[in-house]
């Protein structure tokens, strides 16, 4: 056995096994998007001790921070002691909170994102939110999208996984109500897409993960929150019903909330996330698909990718000059979904990325006309957009598969409705993404079809918003099981269409 020791607390492991498995594993926090793959270059901590060298591959991730003893944690293999030193990770849980009466009957939503965990405490007889808060999902130690997930499930991590998303509810919940509140709240209404729930109930996720991709059960699920673990005396747990195997509740919960169900209109709903889930009503009929554009679009796999959170560049317009908005106010410190989407967009129309998606060297950017201000942010594969962010040309091609998948997904459903993007009255924007990204970048960079940007519009985070009716109103669960009924779920693995359209989407 070897001995690493992490702060105050050693722990012992065999040689020869993985340091970033070991520390996952002893409960501690890595940000490691690709799930140990070694290709996001995250999972970055200190080590001292004897370790083997860094291939080139790591060192080419790390660059000068490898000399600041920085090493991969995926790429280190333990064979003598060491000692590890982990990054500090913002982990609480973020809580906005109103008073309320002792006497309040009181239920829970809760939106178990890939990525963000997202829930809402409510009176039940006024209706009122009274708390909100927010977390990162845990399992994103694990990877950044659902098919790493599934891929640890499979490989024994399945316990794992549930466990760490239940304690991630249940100090969720502590942060809506308080400890001496939980004990009154009686509902609690939960949506996710099919991984999340398959997670969330610790079913075994082998269907999902190969075809025909099919969940172990579509229905709705009820449980006594005490059989789970959750620190709900009281209450029951209910998960919407799914539609299919990448197609969830939370897709059935947002097309609730936004009701795009109703009326004559023909409106295409997007939530733009790791895993892009799309509707499609003509008035008549429902069509469903959902397309895996990984997690790209929000910052993960990006070499000065981030999350949304205080030193992400949000907002970029190139002129002259890189003009952003940083959050917070503060030094950028990386990029995140939004500003990707922005500066992908000015890349195209500046000219500084050509229609294949290639980024442009700076004398063929001077030889086309561009501007020597511009040209002079060119590096050998990179356009500086401040001295410490940057994006790279493989940046823009993970962009480019990204916006290719779900533009692709739109344009096979518009498809199978015998509809064209023209013809849309509206796109609805769903997800806590959507509501932070630009349409007419989202239109410039080829990942919305070029509509009028005033037919674009943002519903914020529908799929909670649909939970919260769930949990106020048995004729709004009873509509959203119609929903999930009605759904035509188009599955685009096996369409050759889809491929061919896939590939013309690929194209700026």
């Amino acid at each position: 056995m070897v001995e690493i020791k992490v702060g105050k607390r050693t722990i012992e492991v065999q040689a020869g096994s993985n340091l970033r498995e070991e520390l996952l594993k002893a409960g501690f926090r890595l940000d490691s998007p690709c799930g140990g793959r070694g290709s996001c270059g995250k999972c970055k901590v200190h080590v001292e001790g004897k370790a083997a060298p860094p291939s080139e591959e790591e060192r080419a991730l790390l660059g000068a921070d490898l000399a600041a003893g920085l090493r991969l944690a995926c790429r280190v293999t333990v064979e003598h002691p060491l000692q590890v030193r982990l990054p500090d990770l913002i982990e609480q849980v973020k809580v906005e909170r109103t008073s309320f009466a002792a006497s309040s009957k009181l239920g829970a939503a809760v939106d178990i994102g890939t990525t963000t965990v997202a829930g809402y405490l409510l009176d039940l007889e006024t209706s009122r939110v009274l708390a909100t808060a927010s977390c990162r999902n845990p399992q994103a130690d694990f990877g950044a999208d659902v098919i790493s997930r599934l891929a640890y499930a499979l490989e024994g991590g399945l316990d794992k996984l549930t466990a760490v998303i239940r304690r991630a509810v249940a100090e969720l919940l502590v942060g809506l109500a308080g400890e001496e509140r939980l004990e009154v709240l009686s509902h609690l209404v939960l949506v996710g897409n099919s991984a999340m729930h398959h997670l969330w109930w610790g079913l075994d996720p082998k269907s999902l993960a190969v075809a025909p991709y099919k969940p172990v059960s579509v229905l709705p699920k009820e449980e006594e929150a005490k059989r789970l673990g959750l620190p709900l005396p009281k209450a029951s747990v209910y998960f919407l019903p799914l539609v299919a195997g990448f197609v969830g509740a939370d897709t059935v919960a947002a097309a609730l909330a936004t009701g795009i169900t109703e009326g004559s209109g023909t409106r295409l709903m997007v939530d733009i996330g790791t895993n892009g889930e799309l509707v499609l009503a003509t008035g008549t009929e429902l069509y469903t698909c959902a397309t895996a554009a990984g997690p790209a679009l929000e910052g993960a796999e990006i070499s000065c990718g981030m999350r949304g959170e205080p030193g992400a560049i949000e907002a970029v317009k190139l002129g002259e000059r890189v003009e952003y908005k940083v959050i917070g106010d503060v030094e950028p410190v990386g990029i995140c979904g939004s500003g990707l989407v922005d500066l992908l967009a000015e890349l195209v129309r500046t000219g500084l990325v050509d229609s294949t998606g290639r980024l442009l060297t700076r004398e063929e950017f001077l030889a086309q006309g561009g501007s020597q201000s511009l040209a002079s942010l060119l590096t050998e594969d990179s356009f500086q957009v401040t001295e410490s962010v940057s994006i790279t040309g493989g940046d823009v091609r993970k962009l480019q598969l990204a916006k290719g998948a779900i533009r692709a997904g739109m344009e096979t459903l518009l498809s199978e409705a015998g509809l064209k993007a023209e013809k849309l009255d509206e796109i609805i924007l769903a997800g806590a993404f959507g509501s932070f990204l630009n349409p007419n970048s989202a239109i410039g960079a080829g990942l919305l079809p070029p509509v009028d940007v005033k037919k674009v519009h943002a519903a914020g985070n529908a799929a909670g918003e649909g939970a919260k009716l769930v949990l106020l109103d048995p004729k709004a669960k009873a509509k959203a099981e119609e929903i999930a009924q009605r759904l035509n779920y188009i599955e685009l693995a096996t369409r050759a269409d889809f491929q061919t359209r896939f590939m013309e989407a690929m194209l700026f």
